[in-house]
């Protein structure tokens, strides 16, 4: 993934840690979700919007608990790159 200003930008190599995030909460099947999260505020809805669709996509059991975790975890990937970004910035 890589920040050009406030735009994320995904490129090949995010979607590796979009898969290693899915990994981490316990299923690789996960990533689309991780990876939704994190382009969500490049996307031309509310994240929110994304977000209940998620949950609505997957019925609202527990797949939908997990995918939903899944989407705020890229939400967060996404977020920490943006910080880095800046901070990183002369």
């Amino acid at each position: 993934m890589k920040i050009a200003g406030s735009t994320t930008v995904v490129t090949g190599g995010a979607s590796g840690l979009g898969r290693a995030t899915a990994e981490r909460l316990g299923d690789a099947r996960l990533a689309n979700s991780v990876m939704l999260g994190a382009a969500a505020s490049g996307l031309p809805f509310p994240e929110q919007v994304l977000r209940d669709e998620v949950l609505r996509r997957f019925e609202r059991g527990e797949l939908a608990t997990r995918n939903a975790a899944a989407f705020d975890a890229g939400r967060a990937l996404a977020c920490q790159y943006v910080e880095d970004d800046i901070q990183a910035r002369p």
